[in-house]
């Protein structure tokens, strides 16, 4: 049952509140399949449960939970992605090049391999998370399991529906005998062991980037730290690097930890340029059930398509469900963001 501040929160919105048995599919339904729909099967897909598969001897966990700058990124992980410390980061050269023991490159010692070792070292928790999380992340989805029989959502799913599906994992076909050709896997299946699954942030990365300089150029005060050297200095006076070996280390590794939130950044418009003839088949829909899907605005781009590609937009109807008051909130900033009008919202109880 909803809370009482739920349920207050409900009647202060202005939409309609169904019951989830009124929810009937029919051909002309397009079904949205986020990860509570896993969840309500008993699937244990939340990213907590992921941090618990990584376990506490992970390096990679270990990483995360130290170097991004989020109070829980386990909460909103894909997005917390994107606020790895870059201070912290590249402040880890000048041990790096006191590790390796590297000398100027005018000197007779010099040794190139030693430099790019310290350069690498000193971004390393950037290039493990780059390419081991996809990894383990693979691995985590591969193992998850409905533990029972149950198919809670029987009485709503028509097998003649379309579906875009953001989870990994094949349930709608296995439970309810979806046809794979009636859904779109937009992030990746798990069968398709070829298949890359898309997983990352969904911030624009000049603009992620231009915030975070403006939010932290006064609190960086250190003179000639790397930090300050690299991101906040107007000084073209190159005496504060203290030697040339340490500039070019400096800017080695700047460029491999801005590589990182490029390489980690969800490739949306990639995503909606390969499977454009699926969305321009859903220009027929007459309503959209969003089931278990959070509504983030990292997916946006996906329903703006969406509703762009429907013919009568203007009387689409939206069914969404909800789990709490957060999911009511990023209901309610989705309606306005999509420009929906309430009218044409229903809002149903997982």
């Amino acid at each position: 049952m909803p809370s009482k501040n739920t349920i207050k929160c409900i009647e202060n919105m202005p939409y309609n509140n169904i019951s989830r048995e009124d929810i009937i599919f029919s051909d002309k339904t397009l079904g949205i399949i986020g990860n509570g729909f896993d969840l309500a099967h008993g699937v244990k897909s939340s990213y907590y449960d992921f941090r618990k598969f990584l376990g506490t001897d992970s390096d990679l966990r270990e990483i995360m939970e130290a170097y991004i700058n989020k109070p829980d990124i386990w909460g909103d992980f894909e997005n917390s992605l994107a606020h790895l410390d870059r201070e912290m980061l590249i402040n880890n050269i000048d041990e790096t090049l006191a590790d390796f023991d590297v000398k100027d490159d005018d000197d007779e010692d010099f040794s190139a391999a030693d430099y790019h070792l310290a350069t690498e070292w000193a971004a390393m928790p950037a290039i493990m998370i780059e390419e081991e999380l996809p990894i383990e992340f693979r691995k985590w989805i591969n193992k998850l399991q409905v533990p029972n029989s149950s198919n809670p959502l029987n009485q709503i799913i028509n097998t003649n529906a379309k579906f875009i599906n953001f989870n990994y994992t094949e349930f709608l076909e296995t439970i309810y005998g979806i046809k794979c050709e009636n859904i779109l896997y937009i992030h990746g299946c798990r069968k398709n062991k070829k298949e890359e699954l898309v997983l990352g942030h969904g911030y624009n990365t000049d603009k992620l980037y231009e915030e975070w300089h403006k939010d932290n150029k006064s609190r960086c005060e250190t003179k000639n730290s790397p930090a300050k050297l690299a991101y906040f200095s107007d000084d073209e006076n190159l005496d504060g690097y203290k030697s040339p070996i340490r500039y070019y280390a400096i800017q080695e590794t700047l460029g491999l930890i801005e590589e990182y939130y490029e390489n980690c950044a969800k490739k949306t418009q990639d995503v909606l340029k390969q499977n454009n003839t699926y969305f321009g088949a859903l220009y027929d829909v007459a309503e959209i059930i969003v089931i278990g899907h959070s509504l983030s605005t990292v997916d946006y781009p996906y329903f703006k398509e969406i509703i762009n590609s429907n013919t009568n937009r203007e009387n689409l109807l939206w069914k969404i469900s909800y789990h709490n008051e957060a999911d009511l909130k990023r209901i309610n900033n989705f309606i306005d963001s999509m420009n929906i009008k309430s009218e044409q919202v229903n809002l149903f109880k997982l």
